[in-house]
C-alpha cells in the first residue's frame, strides 16, 4: 500500500485519476466522440503487485468515456441526436426527454458564464418549467416581494436569453432555490462517465481501441517512458528506482483437447477454434413443436422474410442433427406496446411449443428482458431470441449455425464431447462443477439489488446444467454492493440436490468452484464465507457428506497483458498469444498458487487473458490435490 501511493503521487498531480488509472485530456485533433455527448480520453492503468522475486508495477493502456466539455446545449442536443438549431425550434422539451436528460446531468459539475467570475455549481435536476415559466420571488429594497420568471430576471440583469422556451438547471444547495437557464452553462472538463454504455458507443469505443500487441506494447513502452518514475520527486525521495524495461516471462502452451461429436467423428481445435462442418452434434435434440414470434417492424421484417429464416433454419439443425420440422406457426405482433406475458402465455396455452423463437427490434432492449423475464421465470417456457437485422439481412449458413448451438443445448441436446481418452481423470467420478458471480447494479441506479446467479453441471460431459439465483443488498460501510454471495449456502445445496436427481441417486465426489468477479483485496473475505458455506451446504445434505472441494477464482480485470517474444509464434491477424498458453512463474504471487491462462482467442485487437487464483489470474484459495493442469 505504501509503495502504491508514493508511485502514484506524481502522476494523480497531473493527470485525471480514476481508480488505478490515469487519464489526459486529448488534444483537439485527437478527440473521439462516442455519441450522446461523451468523448473517448486514453490513460493507462498503474499498480503494484508481488512478483515471485520482487515488486512489479503492472502498466497497460486504459480507456473510458467522459463528457464533452462545454456548452450544455451542446450536450442535450447530443443527447437527444440532434442538431443544436434544432433546439431554437423546438416549443418545449418533452417531460420524458427531461426527465432522461436530468437524470445524465444529476451531481455533474458546470461553470456558468453570465457571470464576470468563473463560478461552478452541482447539478441537482432540470426543472420541467421553462425559463419563461419557472418563477422567483425577488426581495425588493424596501422589503416586498415581486414574482418574475427566470428569463426576466436574466433579462433584467444580463441580458435577454436566447433559448428562453427551454428547462433551467437547478444546483446545489437545495434549499437556496437556485435556478439557472442551460444556455449559460458549461460542462467542466474532466468528469467521468461511470454509467453502461449503450451498443453504438460500445461498438465505436472498440472500434478506436482495438490494437494488436505489437501497437499496444509500443505505447506502454511510450507511456512508461513519459511517465518517467526514476525522476519523480517523491520516488527519489524514498530512493526508489524503477526499471524501464518490460519483462520477458516464460510460458507454455496446453494442446487444445480433442472434440468428438456424433458417430465419433473427432476435430482437433486450432486457435482455440474449430469449425464442425459435416459433423453432427454429439446428441441432437428432437423439437416436436416450435412456433416463430416476431415483435419486429412488419414493414420491415416481413412474413416473407421470416419464412425464408424458419426454412433454413430447419434445413442446418437437421444437417446438425436437430429433430425439427417447419413452425406449427408464424405470428407476426404488430401491436406497438405488445402484452409479452398475456401473449406467450397464449401461445405456450395453443401450441404446447418446445421452443419458442422470439424475433425482437434491435434497438429496444426492453422486449427482450421482458420475453426472458416472463419465459423462463414464469411460465417456463424455452426461448431463443435473434435480432430484427439478422433475419432480414443477415440470414445466412453461418449465423444459423450458431443459432443451432444455442437452440440444441437449451431444448436438451449435447453440442459435443470430450474423446474418451483425453476425458480428465477427475471427470470420471461424480464431480459436480459450479460457476458463480455477483452482478450489480449500475453506479448510477440507486435502488436495484445485485443478483447472485450460481450454475451447476449434473452430467460428465458437461452440458446439462442447474441454475439458482438470489438477489442480495448487502452494502458496506460506503454504502457499496459487497461481492460475498449471502445465500451460498442455500444455492448450493439446490444444486447438489438437483446433481442427485439427475443422476439417480448419486452425490458429487468433488465440486470444482469457479467464482467470478473477486478482486484481490476481497479474496480471503470470500474464502472466508464463501468455502464455508459450501461445506455446510454439503453437511445439510447428508451430515457424513464431505467432498473434496477446489474453489477457483477468476480475474479478468488485472491489466496484464502478454504478447509472444517471436510474433511467428503468434496466432491470428493480430499475433496474439495463442489460446492454452499458461504463465506460471515470474508474475505470480509468491505464496499462492496462483496462474494466467489465454483461455479463447481473440477477434478483435489485443485479447484478455484470465488470471485464476486458487484455483483458476488463476487464483486457488481452496485445493484439492487431485486437481492439476498440463
Amino acid at each position: 500500500m505504501a509503495m502504491e501511493t508514493i508511485l502514484r503521487h506524481g502522476p494523480c498531480k497531473r493527470f485525471t485519476p480514476i481508480g488505478r488509472s490515469f487519464y489526459f485530456p486529448p488534444a483537439p485533433q485527437d478527440i473521439h466522440p462516442l455519441g450522446g455527448g461523451l468523448d473517448i480520453w486514453f490513460g493507462y492503468h498503474q499498480s503494484t503487485r508481488l512478483g515471485q522475486w520482487k515488486l512489479l508495477i503492472n502498466t497497460n493502456l486504459t480507456a473510458t468515456a467522459f463528457y464533452h466539455a462545454g456548452p450544455v446545449l451542446q450536450f442535450i442536443a447530443d443527447f437527444l441526436q440532434i442538431g443544436r438549431g434544432q433546439l431554437q425550434q423546438v416549443g418545449r422539451l418533452g417531460d420524458r426527454d427531461i426527465t432522461r436528460i436530468s437524470r445524465e446531468l444529476k451531481t455533474m459539475l458546470i461553470a456558468v458564464t453570465h457571470l464576470r467570475y468563473r463560478r461552478k455549481y452541482r447539478v441537482i435536476r432540470l426543472t420541467h418549467e421553462s425559463a419563461n415559466s419557472k418563477m422567483l420571488t425577488i426581495t425588493n429594497p424596501d422589503g416586498g416581494s415581486v414574482q418574475i420568471s427566470v428569463a426576466q430576471y436574466f433579462a433584467q440583469n444580463y441580458g435577454a436569453l436566447q433559448y428562453p422556451h427551454l428547462p433551467c438547471i437547478q444546483v446545489n444547495p437545495e434549499q437556496k432555490g437556485i435556478f439557472i437557464p442551460i444556455e449559460v452553462c458549461n460542462l467542466v472538463e474532466g468528469q467521468h462517465c461511470r454509467k453502461k454504455l449503450d451498443e453504438r458507443q460500445t461498438a465505436e469505443m472498440i472500434k478506436f481501441t482495438a490494437n494488436s500487441p505489437k501497437e499496444r506494447f509500443n505505447k506502454i513502452k511510450e507511456t512508461i517512458k513519459a511517465a518517467n518514475f526514476n525522476q519523480d520527486p517523491c520516488v527519489r525521495e524514498f530512493g526508489m528506482k524503477v526499471s524501464n524495461e518490460l519483462m520477458s516471462l516464460d510460458g507454455r502452451t496446453i494442446e487444445a483437447p480433442t472434440v468428438r461429436y456424433s458417430n465419433e467423428r473427432k476435430v482437433r481445435p486450432r486457435d482455440g477454434s474449430w469449425d464442425m462442418k459435416g459433423n453432427q452434434y454429439f446428441r441432437g435434440a428432437e423439437i416436436n413443436v416450435w412456433v416463430l414470434l416476431s415483435f419486429a417492424n412488419p414493414r420491415f421484417c416481413r412474413y416473407d422474410a421470416l419464412e425464408c429464416f424458419a426454412k433454413l433454419l430447419c434445413k442446418i439443425a437437421s444437417e446438425q442433427g436437430i429433430g425439427i420440422g417447419l413452425p406449427a406457426s408464424i405470428d407476426i405482433i404488430e401491436t406497438r406496446r405488445p402484452n409479452v406475458h398475456q401473449i406467450l402465455a397464449q401461445v405456450q396455452k395453443k401450441f404446447n411449443a418446445n421452443l419458442v423463437i422470439v424475433v425482437i427490434p434491435g434497438n429496444d432492449k426492453a422486449i427482450y428482458g421482458e420475453v426472458k423475464q416472463v419465459a423462463e421465470t414464469v411460465l417456463g417456457l424455452v426461448t431463443q431470441c435473434v435480432k430484427d437485422n439478422n433475419v432480414v439481412k443477415k440470414c445466412n449458413p453461418a449465423l444459423i449455425g450458431n443459432l443451432c448451438q444455442k437452440i440444441n443445448a437449451k431444448t436438451g441436446g449435447v453440442n459435443n464431447s470430450l474423446t474418451l481418452g483425453e476425458t480428465p481423470a477427475i471427470l470420471r467420478k461424480p464431480v459436480i462443477i459450479i460457476g458463480a458471480d455477483v452482478t450489480h447494479p449500475e453506479p448510477s441506479v440507486e435502488i436495484k439489488p445485485s443478483i447472485a446467479a450460481c450454475v451447476g453441471s449434473l452430467d460428465a460431459h458437461p452440458s446439462r446444467y442447474a441454475v439458482t439465483l438470489s438477489a442480495q443488498t448487502n452494502m458496506n460501510e460506503k454504502k457499496e454492493a459487497t461481492e460475498i454471495i449471502l445465500n451460498l449456502k442455500e444455492m448450493v445445496l439446490e444444486l447438489l440436490k438437483a446433481f442427485y436427481k439427475h443422476t439417480r441417486g448419486r452425490k458429487p465426489e468433488k465440486i470444482i468452484f469457479y467464482r467470478d468477479g473477486v478482486s484481490e483485496g476481497q479474496l480471503h473475505q470470500v474464502r472466508a464465507h464463501e468455502v464455508k458455506s459450501i461445506r455446510e451446504a454439503c453437511l445439510t445434505l447428508s451430515p457424513d457428506y464431505q467432498p473434496g472441494i477446489t474453489f477457483i477464482v477468476i480475474q479478468k480485470r488485472h491489466n496484464v497483458r502478454t504478447k509472444p517474444g517471436d510474433e511467428r509464434e503468434g496466432s491470428g491477424k493480430m499475433r496474439n498469444t495463442p489460446p492454452g498458453t499458461v504463465i506460471d512463474t515470474t508474475i505470480v504471487h509468491p505464496l499462492n498458487f496462483d496462474f494466467i491462462l489465454y483461455s479463447h482467442f481473440g477477434l478483435q485487437g489485443m485479447y484478455i487473458l484470465q488470471w485464476k487464483l486458487a484455483v483458476l489470474s488463476f487464483y486457488c484459495l481452496f485445493k484439492n490435490p487431485s486437481i492439476t493442469f498440463r
